[in-house]
C-alpha cells in the first residue's frame, strides 16, 4: 500500500501514486478514460456545440484515486467515474492513465469547457483541474511542485471564481466594435456598434458586416473559450501565487524551512526561498526556467480537444438528463449568470460590487434577481431573469427607478420586490 490521504468533509480515502511502488489502484478499475472524459461533459447537451481546452498551469503533481471503489449498489458505485480525474490524463483523445509511463510527476492542467447546460439551456462555462501524462506534456523544467492534486480545486477556485464573474464578452452597444471608443449613443438591438470614424467602417466592410453579424452575437463555443482566457491574460489573473508550495525552493533540495513572502520570484511567482542564500545559489538554474506568470494564458500554450472526440464522448452512452452531474459538481465549477448592484461590497474587495440575490418568486412563478441589500436600503436594482439580455448592461448594470424603465413598470418592480 502507497502513501494515502484522507479527503475532508467525505472521509474518503484517496491513494497516491509513488513511482516504482505504487502505480495504479490495487483493484479492476471500473471505467476507460473516454467514460471519464465523457464524464466532463455530461452535463451539456449533447447536440449542442462544446469546447473543450486545456491551460497547462506551472505545476506538477502525482496521480490519485479512491483507496477503494465503492461495492456495486452503494452511493456512487459504478457511476463515480469523477473520482478518476486524476487516473486518466486529460490530453486530447489520450486515452491513456496518467502515469502509463513511469516518472516522478506529471503536468497539472486546467481544463476549461463551454457548452449549453441541459439542465438550463444557457450557454456557461465550467472548469476542472486534472493532469496530463507524460506524452502529452512533457515536464521542461518550467514547472514546481504541488504536492496534493485533491487540493488544486480549491486553491484555484479562490481566484479563478473570482475572475470567471468579471468576465462578460456579450457586445457592448455603447461601445465601438472595431476601435472600441465610447459612442454618444447606445447602438440598436441587433446592430452592430459603429463610430463614425471613416477607418473603422472601412474596416468593417473588408471584415465582412454579414459575417460579423452571423458571429458577433451568438460566438460559438471556441471563441468564448478564447474570449475568456484573453479576459484572464488581460486582467492578470495569478493562479500561480494561491498554488505555490510555501517552502524553500532551493534548487539543490537541501533545505526545508518555510519560505519568505520577501523573498518570491516577482516574475513567474511560483518559487519562494527561505533565505537570500538559498536564492543566489538557485538563481543561475531559475533563471533558465523563469517564465512571467501570466504567460499560462498564451495562446499558443492552449491545448483543445478535436471536435470528432468531443463528438464521440457525447454519444459514447445513453445520456439522461443530468447524468452523473450531481457528483460531478463537487469538482466543477459551472457558475450561473451572476448579475451585480453598483452598491459596494460591505468589505470593499472582490468585485467591488454588491452581488445580486437570485431567486425564484412563487407568486409570480419567474426567476429574479435583487440587490442583496434591499429596498428598505434604499436600492432599487430588480430584474426579471428573462429580461436580463434586454436591461443588463456593463455600461448601466444599476438602473435607477424610472431610467430607461416605463413608470408603471418600475413602480410594479418596487411593489413586487416589497412583497417578497
Amino acid at each position: 500500500m502507497g502513501q494515502t490521504i484522507q479527503e475532508v468533509g467525505s472521509g474518503r480515502y484517496w491513494e497516491l501514486y509513488q513511482m516504482g511502488r505504487v502505480v495504479r489502484p490495487s483493484y479492476n478499475v471500473p471505467c476507460t478514460a473516454d467514460e471519464v472524459a465523457a464524464s466532463v461533459i455530461s452535463q451539456y447537451e449533447a447536440d449542442s456545440d462544446i469546447s473543450v481546452v486545456n491551460v497547462p498551469l506551472s505545476f506538477h503533481s502525482v496521480p490519485a484515486w479512491p483507496m477503494r471503489w465503492p461495492k456495486s449498489g452503494a452511493v456512487g458505485g459504478g457511476e463515480d467515474k469523477e473520482s478518476l480525474f486524476f487516473f486518466y490524463c486529460a490530453g486530447n483523445d489520450c486515452g491513456r492513465e496518467v502515469a502509463h509511463i513511469e516518472r516522478p510527476a506529471y503536468q497539472v492542467t486546467l481544463q476549461l469547457i463551454v457548452g449549453r447546460a441541459s439542465s438550463s439551456r444557457n450557454v456557461c462555462i465550467g472548469w476542472v483541474p486534472r493532469l496530463l501524462c507524460a506524452e502529452c506534456s512533457p515536464l521542461r523544467g518550467d514547472t514546481s511542485a504541488f504536492p496534493v492534486i485533491l487540493k488544486a480545486k480549491a486553491m484555484i477556485a479562490r481566484v479563478f471564481d473570482r475572475a470567471l464573474v468579471s468576465f462578460n464578452d456579450s457586445v457592448k452597444r455603447k461601445q465601438c466594435y472595431i476601435c472600441t471608443a465610447k459612442l454618444t449613443a447606445r447602438a440598436p438591438r441587433g446592430t452592430i456598434p459603429l463610430c463614425e470614424d471613416v477607418q473603422c467602417a472601412e474596416a468593417l466592410r473588408m471584415m465582412g458586416r454579414g459575417s460579423v453579424l452571423k458571429t458577433i452575437f451568438e460566438p460559438s463555443a471556441h471563441q468564448r473559450l478564447m474570449n475568456a482566457v484573453q479576459h484572464m491574460k488581460e486582467f492578470k489573473v495569478d493562479l500561480v501565487s494561491g498554488m505555490r508550495w510555501n517552502i524553500c525552493h532551493n534548487v539543490h533540495g537541501t533545505c526545508l524551512a518555510r519560505g519568505n513572502p520577501s523573498l518570491v520570484c516577482s516574475t513567474c511567482k511560483r518559487v519562494v526561498y527561505c533565505s537570500k542564500r538559498c536564492m543566489t545559489v538557485s538563481s543561475l538554474t531559475h533563471s533558465k526556467h523563469c517564465a512571467h506568470y501570466t504567460l499560462v494564458w498564451s495562446m499558443e500554450r492552449l491545448l483543445f480537444w478535436g471536435p470528432n472526440f468531443i463528438q464521440r464522448l457525447c454519444h459514447l452512452t445513453p445520456r439522461t438528463d443530468r447524468g452523473s452531474v450531481e457528483r460531478l459538481e463537487q469538482l466543477m465549477s459551472v457558475p450561473h449568470e451572476t448579475l451585480y448592484c453598483k452598491c459596494p461590497t460591505p468589505d470593499g474587495e472582490g468585485a467591488g460590487f454588491q452581488e445580486a440575490t437570485y431567486a425564484y418568486s412563487e407568486r409570480r412563478g419567474r426567476s429574479y434577481y435583487a440587490c442583496a441589500k434591499g429596498k428598505g436600503a434604499g436600492c432599487g436594482f430588480f430584474r426579471w431573469k428573462e429580461s436580463v439580455v434586454d436591461e443588463y448592461e456593463e455600461d448601466s448594470f444599476c438602473v435607477p427607478d424610472g431610467e430607461e424603465e416605463e413608470e408603471e413598470e418600475g413602480a410594479e418592480e418596487q411593489e413586487y420586490i416589497s412583497s417578497e
